[in-house]
């Protein structure tokens, strides 16, 4: 059985949450989220999946300069 942890907004902040309902890693900034659920994730084998919330989010920030 796969555990998954699913990255979602919570009020202003994102976390990432399991299927008991149970957030873990909440943070302002979105990437720290992921960050947190992808540490948590390598300790119990889990899966991090982005929501349809999250995946726009990212959509719309714009592309990072590339370093010369």
């Amino acid at each position: 059985m796969s555990i998954v942890l699913s990255i979602h907004r919570v009020g202003s902040d994102w976390a990432a949450r399991d299927v008991t309902g149970t957030n873990y890693g909440q943070s302002s900034d979105l990437f720290e989220a992921i960050e947190a659920a992808e540490r948590l994730a390598r300790r119990n084998g889990a899966k991090v999946v982005l929501s349809r919330e999250a995946q726009n989010f990212l959509l719309s920030q714009p592309s990072p300069k590339p370093k010369r």
